[in-house]
């Protein structure tokens, strides 16, 4: 074979496939897992912080602070859920709970670099130096090794921020994690003193929990709009739900108050812009213009922004023309209207 036709065969092969349907920002950074690898998405739903330490090989904390009122839930699902949704309180008889937990490098390849940050956390990414974590303000604290990538899922929530700037706020985070071996997710690890040693979930682990999680109505007294909305969001689970057989897994962590509750309910929406300007913004007193990242309003009505249709997961290689990856779709387990938050610590 001349060179030419060499060159002609090699460029045959197909981008897509060789691509993986994923692109990332940095041209030399290996963009899909080894043949027997696979892929890890660590799921924080809900008003979490994460705080990229630039100066402890991009180590990865990620928290959600305790409520005024002890209002919030924690939910961590696991294969031996069965008849047990994991829901756990925020305080029990006046006294709190808190949950830590540690992902284990092994079977992981740890990223050596800044992760690439979706480009919707723009106006919700601090910048801030010297920060110290105080974990007794916590009632859930993860300790993270440097993922590849931080996206969200959506829908997100259009609001305003300060000088009236409208933007549509993520309210997750999806951390993605390169598996050395995808045959045996027991050697992926996370570890909680209080909840023991788990390991990642597959999609169809995930899937069962989540349609029981949306089946019944939970600890509180489920309202008619409430009832209404179940109904129809398991309608469209049943006929949206469905997973392929690319080599992912997930770890699932899930804070925000109970659900369901009425979408029409405004302590939804008042109590999600007081916790994120109090509690997520007040633990980086010293970020740098924090003003400028203060809510001034949630729930703003912007046609076709961040309303109807089921959750799904969404990565930044959607904002590239490329093949779109296929995502695993969840709805929304929790209710809280709190966004999320990144901080870089320098």
């Amino acid at each position: 074979m001349n060179r030419r036709h060499l060159l002609q065969a090699m460029l045959s092969v197909p981008v897509a496939g060789a691509l993986g349907g994923c692109r990332h920002e940095h041209t030399d950074h290996h963009p899909f897992p080894p043949s027997r690898g696979g892929t890890l998405k660590v799921v924080l739903q809900g008003p979490f912080a994460v705080v990229i330490d630039t100066k402890n090989h991009y180590r990865i904390k990620a928290f959600v602070p305790y409520s005024d009122n002890n209002e919030h839930e924690f939910l961590y699902p696991g294969r031996s859920d069965h008849g047990n949704k994991n829901i756990f309180p925020e305080a029990v008889d006046g006294k709190r709970n808190q949950y830590q937990f540690t992902l284990e490098e092994k079977n992981l390849e740890p990223s050596d670099r800044m992760p690439h940050i979706d480009a919707g956390f723009a106006d919700f990414t601090l910048q801030v130096s010297g920060w110290v974590a105080h974990p007794e303000r916590y009632f859930v604290i993860l300790d993270l090794p440097a993922p590849d990538l931080i996206s969200y899922r959506i829908p997100v929530e259009p609001a305003l921020l300060a000088g009236n700037k409208l933007v549509l706020m993520p309210t997750s985070h999806v951390l993605q994690y390169r598996v050395r071996d995808f045959d045996d997710l027991k050697k992926v690890t996370v570890r909680s003193p209080q909840l023991g040693e788990r390991h990642p979930l597959s999609c169809t682990d995930l899937s069962d929990w989540a349609q029981e999680r949306g089946a019944f109505p939970g600890q509180t007294q489920e309202t008619d709009s409430g009832r209404s909305a179940r109904r129809e969001r398991m309608r469209r689970m049943k006929t949206e739900f469905q997973c392929s057989n690319d080599p992912v897994s997930w770890l699932f962590f899930g804070v925000g108050l109970p659900y369901p509750q009425s979408e029409d309910n405004p302590h939804l929406y008042e109590h999600g812009l007081d916790f994120f300007n109090e509690k997520l913004l007040g633990e980086f007193p010293t970020a740098r213009d924090l003003d400028e990242h203060r809510l001034v309003q949630v729930k703003v009505n912007v046609c076709g922004a961040g309303t109807g249709g089921d959750a799904m997961f969404v990565s930044a290689v959607q904002r590239y023309s490329m093949p779109q990856a296929r995502m695993v779709p969840v709805t929304s387990l929790t209710d809280c209207r709190a966004g999320a938050v990144n901080a870089i610590n320098s």
